[in-house]
């Protein structure tokens, strides 16, 4: 393939240009950064740890594995597990669902179902799901959860600018 840069090899290059359709602010200048190896490297680290230094890390799918028998026993197990949610930016790699798919069921029991799902916007996915639980019939209450006027009214009434508990 054809290599930008002086060098022409792998590594990240940083050119001050703007992103095309994007206005600079006053005084601020945009990077680019360029990745060539480290596109690859960066998620091979998710699943083989190890291999990028880190010796006493385990890879994602282990992880999964790991949260799933920390649940309890094996009909617990079966009773709930199926579906592995994967959420947040990382997400979005090329390939991360499948190769994660491929790798759970080499890990698990053959007899277990392995699905991988993620939303169209996995960055937003933890943010939906609280702000569904902050939606439940009292929620706010259960937890201590106030409203954004309360916690206003109650900066208003505290004269230092320390942090100071709420509700005590």
């Amino acid at each position: 393939g054809s290599h930008s840069g002086p060098r022409g090899g792998g590594g990240a290059a940083t050119t001050k240009r703007p992103r095309r359709g994007s206005v600079p602010s006053a005084g601020v200048e945009r990077q680019r950064v360029r990745l060539r190896a480290e596109r690859v490297a960066i998620p091979e680290a998710l699943f083989r740890p190890a291999d990028h230094g880190l010796e006493h890390q385990a890879g994602l799918p282990e992880l999964v594995k790991q949260a799933i028998f920390a649940v309890g026993s094996e009909e617990v197990w079966r009773m709930h597990f199926g579906t592995v949610v994967l959420c947040g930016a990382l997400a979005r790699l090329p390939g991360l669902k499948q190769r994660l798919v491929r790798e759970l069921r080499q890990l698990l029991p053959a007899r277990w179902p392995v699905r991988v799902v993620m939303e169209e916007e996995p960055e937003l996915s933890v943010w939906r799901g609280a702000a569904a639980l902050a939606r439940e019939p009292g929620i706010q209450e259960r937890y201590g959860f106030i409203t954004r006027e309360a916690w206003d009214a109650h900066k208003a009434k505290t004269s230092s600018g320390s942090s100071v508990g709420v509700g005590g």
